[in-house]
């Protein structure tokens, strides 16, 4: 499993959440404190590969590079070598700062992006709610119409009935005088 500095917490304080310094120590953002690990970091994807790794897991980068002056092997995130002093190669350094340029964009870019979907999400539960609210007022207001026509049908129903009763007693009242004349 591979596993980044971002996700590695900090042997003082706890905090999850290690930075790779220029120099190549591996220090908390929360405490400040440097932690020595037991694997290389490498400088470009800041993955932490087990210990004696010439090569990153993730992504291949090489860990450590040789001075060309004393043959030192250092951290092949530095740029100067720490032995001796002298310069590592430099067009090697630049396309390693580049590379951190951007894999930096990278990572903002994919932080943001990320709280962007959270509020886009908190933002669709509202919508979401705010409909079932429409709908449930809607189906409120259809089944309050549905009443008062079923109301005003029973009206009619008993209109009716009052009525037909009334000419029925007429008829038998007109029968009955009928009759007794």
């Amino acid at each position: 499993m591979i596993t980044t500095l971002r996700q590695t917490a900090c042997l003082h304080c706890g905090g999850a959440g290690l930075e790779l310094s220029p120099e190549g120590q591996v220090k908390c953002k929360f405490c400040g404190t440097v932690n020595d690990l037991p694997g290389g970091v490498c400088p470009r994807c800041e993955c932490v590969s087990a210990p004696g790794a010439e090569f990153c897991e993730n992504c291949h980068a090489a860990l450590s590079r040789t001075c060309p002056v004393c043959r030192a092997k250092n951290w092949s995130g530095a740029t100067q070598c720490a032995q001796c002093g002298q310069p590592l190669d430099t067009l090697h350094g630049l396309i390693g700062r580049l590379q951190e340029d951007t894999d930096g964009r990278l990572n903002r870019q994919q932080r943001e992006s990320a709280g962007l979907k959270a509020l886009e999400e908190q933002a669709a539960v509202r919508r979401l709610e705010q409909l079932r609210g429409i709908d449930q007022r809607r189906e409120q207001a259809q089944a309050e119409a549905m009443a008062r026509r079923a109301a005003r049908e029973r009206q009619i129903i008993a209109a009716f009935f009052i009525i037909m009763g009334l000419v029925i007693v007429g008829v038998v009242a007109v029968i009955a005088l009928g009759l007794a004349h």
